[in-house]
């Protein structure tokens, strides 16, 4: 790196990318100006809070990777780049970081990311029952809930598949549950009366527009505001124009609601909920809560 440049810590998801993370960690062994750790998530906080105020922090993972560095408050206020190595990569779709990193060498990345600007970037939270998380990207219930948590079964044993192995695993758990339907919700937005919602394959709370590394979930969304919104997908075709809206074919579905917070009323006991492409227990108690977490400053290519 350049010596006008700031130091770079960076945190590497090993298991991502089908053993690109670790490769990526060996490849920025030694290279000056870049301490290069592999993210330990059991002690996510003590890791983030030991990086030196100086230093750029550089996440390298998936969504969900990025989602739980993001969520820290303690990156609050602090710089942030995030390198794509998992199946969907839509936060770094969103700002442009994976077109920009696109077969850069692992270990030119440094100098990429490091003239980049920044900009403020909303993180987001969910609450349902006992359980409290942050996301980037989108929160999902019902049809997409069912097929990450199917996927998450089968990449446990399947862990160095490669993302296009993948994707096509996606697309058959997808098939699996194409007549996912759910019934009698209700969305709120702030502080106004409840929405009924007609019966949907699944409901998408979103912060970005770019959904599973492919489409488009909203062309309207921001990730840059304090506003999320809430999109009904009626049937499975939905996800498919959400697919060819990237091609400026169709148009994504509409946003139902657009709010300073979303809840989500009336869920169904068990309907699953997938957040930033992990999954997570069912919903036990009938609704989900978003509400803005903080801004962060992210570095993004456009």
């Amino acid at each position: 790196m350049d010596d006008c440049m700031v130091e770079q810590h960076w945190l590497i998801n090993e298991r991502s990318g089908n053993g690109d993370g670790a490769r990526l960690l060996r490849a920025l062994s030694g290279v000056r100006g870049v301490t290069a750790l592999p993210i330990n998530f059991e002690r996510l906080k003590d890791q983030i809070d030991s990086v030196p105020d100086t230093h750029d922090i550089v996440v390298a993972g998936g969504d969900g990777t990025f989602s739980a560095v993001l969520g820290e408050s303690s990156v609050v206020e602090r710089s942030v780049a995030c390198v794509p190595l998992g199946t969907a990569n839509d936060l770094t779709r969103e700002l442009g970081i994976s077109e920009r990193l696109r077969n850069a060498p692992h270990q030119t990345i440094p100098d990429i990311l490091a003239p980049l600007d920044h900009k403020e970037f909303a993180m987001w939270e969910v609450i349902f029952g006992d359980n409290r998380r942050a996301f980037a990207n989108y929160v999902s219930i019902g049809y997409e809930g069912a097929v990450v948590s199917d996927f998450a079964e089968w990449r446990a044993k399947n862990r160095w598949s490669g993302r296009m192995v993948n994707r096509l695993a996606y697309a058959i758990f997808g098939t699996r549950h194409s007549l996912t339907s759910i019934g009698g919700l209700s969305v709120k937005k702030d502080d106004e009366p409840p929405i009924e919602c007609a019966p949907t394959t699944g409901l998408i709370i979103t912060n970005i527009r770019s959904h599973l590394g492919l489409g488009l979930s909203n062309a309207e969304s921001s990730p840059h505001d304090d506003l999320i919104e809430c999109i009904s997908v009626p049937n499975v075709l939905g996800f498919v124009s959400m697919i060819a809206a990237s091609s400026g074919l169709l148009s994504p579905p509409a946003v139902l609601a657009r709010g300073h917070s979303i809840t989500v009323l009336g869920i169904p006991s068990g309907t699953p909920i997938q957040i930033d492409g992990e999954s997570y227990p069912p919903v036990s108690d009938g609704e989900i809560r978003i509400r803005l977490k903080h801004f962060v400053k992210l570095r993004l290519a456009h």
